[in-house]
């Protein structure tokens, strides 16, 4: 589920195109700037890198609360989009053809066609669950607003997209933070802060041109926040403790660098990562050429997605 859910959102995102010093370092969140006036003093037996102690310390919290966490929960999901056809057509015709080939195999299609079909779409759903060890067991799932309407076929496409865990989308074995994983991002404590009563570790890690930050609770080794910065946009995930010291995920939304505007302003900052200089995937570069040509074309367009969710849970027990 959170492959499929991942698979829809990438491919939007597509189309659109050891220790540190005692001086301040300034640590951006979304809009926040957070001055780190503490060193990120983090003392680990047998001299391990302080980042990866920090890591395996929140993969060791996260296995032992799986085997008795048990909760409730509502998730709402918000997303949306306008004129993503004119970037669907920009795709090479190859990569059209086999994307469609196996958006079809997975029963996805119907979804892109919806998204991609009309002029601007605008859907909330929401769902219940229950989690117990690890898995979770849905008790509702229903469209709250969509517009324009959907299909039967095209609202079982949808809840497969907005079917997650909430547990597994911060301690997941495929998270970039997860100790398997990290050593490519080569994480390093960038600084540290105190909120709330909480002393917080900040770490920073990138892999190509998408970097990560987490901010991690030390003690109770929960993840408080994670910003994901990439040059197409940056997602940004909110996490509270829910009870018995335990972090979860309360709210994420996803902002676009090239969306929402108008055509000429998108072809500027398309044209400006296009001369950057930063070394780019070839079917990136084909990708951002052709969508700057349909857009010459069509200058009335104003390419947009956007997506988020908010999490409420209930009768959390551990």
């Amino acid at each position: 589920m959170m492959m499929r859910r991942k698979a829809i959102l990438l491919f939007m995102m597509l189309v659109l195109v050891s220790l540190g010093t005692r001086a301040q370092q300034q640590v951006y969140f979304g809009d926040s700037m957070y001055v780190t006036t503490m060193a990120p003093l983090v003392v680990t037996p047998h001299g391990e890198d302080p980042a990866l102690y920090i890591l395996k310390q929140v993969a060791a919290r996260a296995k032992e609360n799986a085997k008795t966490l048990e909760f409730e929960a509502t998730v709402r999901d918000v997303m949306g989009c306008r004129d993503m056809k004119i970037l669907l057509n920009s795709l090479p015709k190859g990569i059209k053809f086999i994307m469609k080939i196996a958006m079809k195999m997975s029963g996805m299609w119907s979804l892109i066609d919806y998204f991609t079909g009309n002029k601007e779409v605008n859907v909330i759903t929401e769902c219940d669950m229950y989690f117990y060890r690890k898995k979770i067991q849905l008790e509702r799932q229903q469209i709250m607003d969509a517009d324009p309407e959907m299909t039967e076929k095209q609202v079982n496409a949808l809840f497969k997209v907005t079917n997650f865990n909430p547990f597994t989308a911060l301690y997941g074995d495929d998270r970039r933070w997860h100790p398997k994983e990290a050593k490519g991002f080569g994480f390093k404590v960038v600084g540290a802060l105190e909120e709330d009563g909480e002393v917080i570790d900040v770490l920073s890690g990138q892999k190509d041109r998408t970097k990560v930050t987490i901010f991690v609770v030390e003690d109770s080794w929960g993840i408080k926040r994670v910003e994901y910065t990439h040059p197409m946009g940056t997602g940004i995930l909110e996490a509270k403790n829910v009870g018995h010291d335990v972090y979860l995920p309360v709210s994420y939304r996803m902002r676009p660098n090239y969306t929402g505007l108008p055509a000429d302003s998108l072809q500027k900052l398309i044209r400006k990562e296009l001369n950057s200089g930063q070394k780019m995937k070839r079917t990136g570069r084909r990708i951002m050429k052709r969508v700057d040509k349909e857009l010459d074309k069509n200058p009335d367009v104003s390419p947009n997605v956007t997506f988020s969710y908010k999490v409420n849970y209930r009768n959390v027990k551990k």
